[in-house]
Protein backbone atom coordinates (compact mmCIF):
# COMPACT_ATOMS: atom_id res chain seq x y z
CA UNK A 1 0.00 0.00 0.00
CA UNK A 2 1.33 3.44 -0.97
CA UNK A 3 1.34 5.56 2.19
CA UNK A 4 2.53 8.67 0.38
CA UNK A 5 5.78 10.21 -0.86
CA UNK A 6 7.98 11.84 1.80
CA UNK A 7 10.89 14.22 1.24
CA UNK A 8 13.31 14.71 4.16
CA UNK A 9 16.09 17.29 3.98
CA UNK A 10 18.86 17.43 6.59
CA UNK A 11 22.59 18.11 6.27
CA UNK A 12 23.23 15.44 8.93
CA UNK A 13 23.77 12.20 6.98
CA UNK A 14 23.39 10.09 10.11
CA UNK A 15 19.91 11.51 10.69
CA UNK A 16 18.76 11.02 7.08
CA UNK A 17 20.00 7.41 7.27
CA UNK A 18 18.21 6.87 10.61
CA UNK A 19 15.04 8.44 9.21
CA UNK A 20 15.10 6.23 6.10
CA UNK A 21 15.45 3.11 8.26
CA UNK A 22 12.58 4.19 10.53
CA UNK A 23 10.32 4.84 7.54
CA UNK A 24 11.01 1.39 6.10
CA UNK A 25 10.15 -0.21 9.43
CA UNK A 26 6.88 1.76 9.51
CA UNK A 27 5.95 0.72 5.97
CA UNK A 28 6.72 3.96 4.13
CA UNK A 29 8.32 2.82 0.89
CA UNK A 30 8.42 6.10 -1.02
CA UNK A 31 10.96 8.15 0.93
CA UNK A 32 13.51 10.53 -0.60
CA UNK A 33 16.27 12.17 1.45
CA UNK A 34 18.67 14.99 0.64
CA UNK A 35 21.58 16.43 2.60
CA UNK A 36 21.63 19.59 0.51
CA UNK A 37 18.52 21.84 0.43
CA UNK A 38 19.52 23.39 -2.90
CA UNK A 39 19.57 19.95 -4.51
CA UNK A 40 16.22 19.19 -2.84
CA UNK A 41 14.69 22.28 -4.48
CA UNK A 42 15.79 21.00 -7.89
CA UNK A 43 14.15 17.66 -7.06
CA UNK A 44 10.91 19.43 -6.11
CA UNK A 45 10.78 21.10 -9.50
CA UNK A 46 10.30 17.63 -10.98
CA UNK A 47 8.51 15.65 -8.26
CA UNK A 48 5.53 16.40 -6.01
CA UNK A 49 5.77 14.87 -2.50
CA UNK A 50 2.88 14.37 -0.08
CA UNK A 51 4.94 15.58 2.88
CA UNK A 52 8.10 17.65 3.24
CA UNK A 53 10.30 17.50 6.35
CA UNK A 54 13.24 19.83 6.80
CA UNK A 55 15.89 20.52 9.40
CA UNK A 56 16.14 24.14 10.57
CA UNK A 57 19.88 24.85 10.68
CA UNK A 58 21.57 23.90 7.40
CA UNK A 59 24.37 25.43 5.31
CA UNK A 60 23.61 27.36 2.10
CA UNK A 61 19.89 27.56 2.92
CA UNK A 62 18.19 27.15 6.29
CA UNK A 63 14.99 25.16 6.77
CA UNK A 64 12.67 28.15 6.69
CA UNK A 65 14.19 29.43 3.45
CA UNK A 66 13.92 25.96 1.96
CA UNK A 67 10.30 25.49 3.00
CA UNK A 68 9.42 28.95 1.71
CA UNK A 69 10.65 27.91 -1.74
CA UNK A 70 8.90 24.54 -1.46
CA UNK A 71 5.66 26.32 -0.52
CA UNK A 72 5.75 28.28 -3.77
CA UNK A 73 5.80 25.01 -5.69
CA UNK A 74 3.32 23.03 -3.57
CA UNK A 75 1.12 25.25 -1.39
CA UNK A 76 -1.15 22.38 -0.28
CA UNK A 77 1.66 20.02 0.78
CA UNK A 78 2.07 19.63 4.54
CA UNK A 79 5.49 20.65 5.86
CA UNK A 80 7.25 19.76 9.10
CA UNK A 81 10.22 21.72 10.47
CA UNK A 82 12.72 19.98 12.75
CA UNK A 83 14.35 22.26 15.31
CA UNK A 84 16.86 21.83 18.09
CA UNK A 85 15.63 23.16 21.43
CA UNK A 86 18.03 26.12 21.26
CA UNK A 87 16.62 27.17 17.88
CA UNK A 88 12.98 26.71 18.85
CA UNK A 89 12.21 30.35 19.68
CA UNK A 90 13.69 31.76 16.47
CA UNK A 91 11.97 29.12 14.37
CA UNK A 92 8.50 29.70 15.85
CA UNK A 93 8.68 33.42 15.06
CA UNK A 94 8.76 32.78 11.33
CA UNK A 95 6.85 29.50 11.04
CA UNK A 96 3.48 31.25 10.71
CA UNK A 97 4.76 33.32 7.81
CA UNK A 98 5.24 30.16 5.77
CA UNK A 99 2.31 28.17 7.07
CA UNK A 100 4.33 25.19 8.34
CA UNK A 101 2.06 22.33 9.42
CA UNK A 102 4.14 21.28 12.46
CA UNK A 103 7.48 21.84 14.14
CA UNK A 104 9.13 18.99 16.00
CA UNK A 105 12.03 19.26 18.38
CA UNK A 106 15.18 17.18 17.87
CA UNK A 107 15.90 14.56 18.94
CA UNK A 108 12.43 13.45 17.89
CA UNK A 109 10.23 10.86 19.53
CA UNK A 110 9.60 8.13 16.96
CA UNK A 111 5.92 7.60 17.83
CA UNK A 112 5.21 11.34 17.78
CA UNK A 113 7.06 11.76 14.49
CA UNK A 114 5.18 8.90 12.83
CA UNK A 115 1.83 10.23 14.04
CA UNK A 116 2.56 13.70 12.65
CA UNK A 117 3.79 12.23 9.37
CA UNK A 118 0.59 10.22 8.89
CA UNK A 119 -1.59 13.19 9.82
CA UNK A 120 0.42 15.50 7.56
CA UNK A 121 0.06 13.20 4.55
CA UNK A 122 -3.67 12.86 5.18
CA UNK A 123 -3.93 16.64 5.40
CA UNK A 124 -2.11 17.04 2.08
CA UNK A 125 -4.49 14.60 0.40
CA UNK A 126 -7.55 16.34 1.85
CA UNK A 127 -6.33 19.76 0.68
CA UNK A 128 -5.57 18.39 -2.79
CA UNK A 129 -9.04 16.83 -3.01
CA UNK A 130 -10.59 20.06 -1.79
CA UNK A 131 -8.73 22.05 -4.42
CA UNK A 132 -9.95 19.62 -7.10
CA UNK A 133 -13.55 19.90 -5.91
CA UNK A 134 -13.32 23.70 -5.85
CA UNK A 135 -11.98 23.67 -9.42
CA UNK A 136 -14.86 21.41 -10.49
CA UNK A 137 -17.38 23.72 -8.81
CA UNK A 138 -15.83 26.77 -10.48
CA UNK A 139 -16.05 25.04 -13.85
CA UNK A 140 -19.69 24.06 -13.25
CA UNK A 141 -20.47 27.61 -12.11
CA UNK A 142 -18.91 29.05 -15.27
CA UNK A 143 -20.93 26.69 -17.46
CA UNK A 144 -24.14 27.54 -15.57
CA UNK A 145 -23.46 31.26 -15.97
CA UNK A 146 -22.86 30.80 -19.68
CA UNK A 147 -26.03 28.74 -20.02
CA UNK A 148 -28.08 31.33 -18.10
CA UNK A 149 -26.76 34.14 -20.30
CA UNK A 150 -27.83 32.30 -23.44
CA UNK A 151 -31.06 30.82 -22.06
CA UNK A 152 -33.25 33.76 -23.14
CA UNK A 153 -31.71 33.65 -26.59
CA UNK A 154 -32.28 29.89 -26.80
CA UNK A 155 -35.92 30.22 -25.68
CA UNK A 156 -36.58 32.98 -28.21
CA UNK A 157 -34.99 30.91 -30.98
CA UNK A 158 -36.99 27.82 -30.02
CA UNK A 159 -40.23 29.84 -29.82
CA UNK A 160 -39.57 31.21 -33.31
CA UNK A 161 -38.99 27.70 -34.63
CA UNK A 162 -42.24 26.45 -33.07
CA UNK A 163 -44.18 29.43 -34.43
CA UNK A 164 -42.89 28.80 -37.95
CA UNK A 165 -43.69 25.09 -37.62
CA UNK A 166 -47.23 25.88 -36.47
CA UNK A 167 -47.76 28.31 -39.33
CA UNK A 168 -46.60 25.68 -41.83
CA UNK A 169 -48.88 23.08 -40.25
CA UNK A 170 -51.86 25.46 -40.29
CA UNK A 171 -51.17 26.26 -43.95
CA UNK A 172 -51.08 22.57 -44.82
CA UNK A 173 -54.34 21.95 -42.98
CA UNK A 174 -56.16 24.98 -44.41
CA UNK A 175 -55.15 24.42 -48.00
CA UNK A 176 -55.50 20.65 -47.98
CA UNK A 177 -58.15 19.36 -50.44
CA UNK A 178 -59.12 16.67 -47.98
CA UNK A 179 -61.40 17.40 -45.11
CA UNK A 180 -59.55 17.51 -41.80
CA UNK A 181 -60.99 17.65 -38.31
CA UNK A 182 -58.65 18.03 -35.33
CA UNK A 183 -59.96 16.92 -31.94
CA UNK A 184 -58.38 17.00 -28.49
CA UNK A 185 -57.88 14.08 -26.12
CA UNK A 186 -61.42 14.60 -24.78
CA UNK A 187 -63.00 14.31 -28.21
CA UNK A 188 -63.73 18.03 -28.55
CA UNK A 189 -63.29 19.60 -31.96
CA UNK A 190 -60.39 22.04 -31.99
CA UNK A 191 -60.08 22.85 -35.68
CA UNK A 192 -61.87 22.15 -38.96
CA UNK A 193 -60.30 23.05 -42.30
CA UNK A 194 -62.23 24.80 -45.13
CA UNK A 195 -62.42 21.59 -47.20
CA UNK A 196 -64.22 19.85 -44.35
CA UNK A 197 -66.58 22.81 -43.89
CA UNK A 198 -67.50 22.66 -47.56
CA UNK A 199 -68.07 18.92 -47.37
CA UNK A 200 -70.49 19.10 -44.41
CA UNK A 201 -71.92 22.50 -45.28
CA UNK A 202 -71.16 23.95 -41.86
CA UNK A 203 -68.68 26.48 -40.47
Amino acid sequence: MDLGKILYVDDDKLLTSTFSTLMKVEGFKNVVVYNNPVEAIEYLKLEAPDLIISDFIMPEMNGLEFLREAKKLYPETSMILLTAYADKENAIKTINEIGVYKYIEKPWDNDDLIMNIRNGIERSHLLANLREKIAQLEEAKAKLTEYSEHLEELVAERTKELTIANMKLSGIINYCADGIIIIDSQGNIEQVNPACENMVGMT
